[in-house]
């Protein structure tokens, strides 16, 4: 069954290869190791690229196929490192569809304009409720407000 998932999921992992070749080429790779059947890439932190820079913070953390790319500073944080690992499991799942699905997601939301693509959309809040993190963004800032 592992064998499958691997393969239904091999074009997300290849995209996330090329990503880690090109950061390793850039010398934006700090360590490298596996957890729960995901390669865990750990970032060195602020880049100096410029076009890096564009694309990640330096406390950012992203999944493609079966390789996870973390900040040094959210590693330290479990949860995120779990939020991404169950990120790995959604793409296992859906395979080649994920990444149409995440975009098709991410722009339905954005273009209704009901809540924010990134928080609201249904692979973060599932990764989220899968780390143990907070799942209602805005419901928790309501209540933080009330306090």
């Amino acid at each position: 069954m592992k064998l499958l998932k691997i393969v239904w999921n091999a074009p997300n992992t290849i995209i996330g290869f090329i990503v880690l070749l090109f950061l390793f080429l850039l010398k934006e790779i700090k360590n490298v190791f596996i957890e729960n059947g995901a390669l865990i890439c750990v970032l060195r932190g602020k880049t100096t690229n410029k076009c890096l820079q564009m694309f990640f913070e330096s406390n950012m953390s992203a999944s493609v196929g079966h390789l996870v790319f973390i900040s040094q500073a959210k590693l330290l944080k479990q949860k995120f490192l779990a939020h991404e690992i169950a990120h790995v499991q959604q793409s296992e799942m859906l395979g080649v569809f994920y990444f149409p699905f995440y975009v098709i997601c991410y722009l339905i939301i954005y273009v209704i304009g009901q809540g924010d693509p990134k928080f609201d959309h249904p692979l973060e809040i599932m990764a989220r409720r899968k780390a143990g993190q907070i799942i209602d963004i805005l419901g928790a800032i309501q209540k933080l407000k009330q306090k």
